[in-house]
């Protein structure tokens, strides 16, 4: 990339704050950087809740019958992450992961790896917005055996070192 100048730089920024259509936008008085900055988010949410919502745009310009993610006869991401939110409440989930965890006489190493890939299963985000994150998450007080299994594998992760 060829070197640019601290001078032409200096130009080109006041050139672009001194044009009328820019100028609005860089004293964010047009809404255009941040509503460009949410497009993929407002998406994506509205992908997971297969909701036909249209989104609102001040100054963004796009296409009419914006479409999104959708599979028609399939369940909504949503639906899905509430079912496997209730899966990771079920009592046979914990029973499992106490049995899991009461094991003595394995190799811890090959424990630990298989510990972390279960951990990573049944909280792993897929969507990577908040609303899966917050119904799959260990730290969610109706996840308290998820939690106490990963501190469990913690130390003896730990003790093996």
């Amino acid at each position: 990339m060829p070197q640019i100048g601290e001078d032409n730089i200096r130009d080109t920024k006041s050139l672009l704050e001194e044009q009328k259509p820019y100028k609005t936008i860089f004293s964010n008085k047009d809404k255009l950087l941040s509503e460009f900055d949410n497009l993929e988010h407002n998406k994506k949410l509205n992908s997971f809740n297969y909701s036909n919502k249209s989104i609102k745009f001040d100054s963004l310009y796009h296409e009419k019958g914006l479409k999104y993610y959708k599979v028609d006869g399939a369940k909504s991401p949503k639906e899905l992450i509430s079912k496997i939110a209730t899966k990771l409440k079920d009592k046979k989930l914990e029973k499992l992961l106490s049995i899991y965890q009461g094991l003595e006489k394995i190799d811890k190493k090959a424990y630990v790896i298989s510990a972390m890939n279960i951990v990573y299963l049944l909280h792993a985000p897929r969507t990577q917005l908040d609303e899966e994150t917050n119904l799959t998450t260990p730290f969610n007080q109706e996840h308290n055996k998820l939690l106490e299994y990963i501190s469990d594998l913690t130390k003896k992760k730990k003790s093996f070192k």
